[in-house]
């Protein structure tokens, strides 16, 4: 499927709670428990299942642009969402998030951290970009991850896809470090893990209640 009409679906999906159902029918099981995990059941996790911020506040079309930006991407299947975590994480989808202040010359206090995935100022000075835009934020941290890869597979040796981009994820939003970060994970990580695992849940009720059902 082409990238566009991904995207396009995406976009036309109507946002609806995760376990939202009607009692009139029976739930419909899309997937196999063990099945790569598909941007559209993440997309359902973003809004309804972000601590950070309440589904009613988010805008959908930022989780569509966020998807589309990571998708264009290719990371690993078994990493899909990470971009999505990231910014759930640091700011509940939030593209005007201000955050991480600190004490001025003066003593007053300024938000150092801006928009979606919180980039400091270096962003601005060496990158260049608008750090309230949500789609070149995100853009940049996704080409920050992906041109480590190269890196990575050389530094930590790793010939596991997976193991590299979680490295190489690290390794971009974190500051530099003598021997590198071959062994550490991002923090966003965790939310992306706990999704992932409550899809896997949600398949495997689902595909019980059918065979309960079909039992009876």
């Amino acid at each position: 499927m082409k990238k566009s009409m991904l995207f396009l679906l995406f976009t036309c999906l109507i946002p609806f709670p995760a376990n939202a159902q009607s009692y009139d029918e029976p739930p419909l099981c899309l997937h196999l428990v063990d099945d790569p995990i598909s941007y559209e059941e993440l997309r359902n996790h973003a809004v309804f299942n972000c601590k950070n911020r309440k589904p009613e506040k988010i805008d959908y079309s930022i989780i569509d642009l966020l998807i589309s930006i990571e998708y264009s991407y290719s990371p690993p299947v078994s990493l899909r969402g990470m971009l999505l975590a990231a910014a759930c994480s640091e700011s509940g989808f939030n593209p005007l998030a201000k955050g991480d202040y600190r004490r001025n010359k003066r003593g007053n206090k300024r938000p150092m951290a801006w928009g979606i995935l919180q980039f400091w100022p270096w962003a601005e000075k060496k990158e260049l970009i608008n750090r309230l835009d949500p789609k070149v934020s995100a853009e940049l941290w996704m080409k920050r991850i992906s041109e480590r890869i190269d890196k990575i597979k050389k530094q930590c040796r790793y010939r596991d896809n997976k193991r590299q981009w979680l490295a190489a994820w690290v390794t971009a939003i974190r500051a530099p470090k003598k021997g590198g970060r071959c062994y550490e994970r991002p923090n966003h990580y965790t939310v992306l893990k706990r999704w992932h695992e409550q899809i896997r849940d949600q398949r495997r009720d689902c595909l019980e209640w059918h065979e309960e059902d079909d039992g009876c």
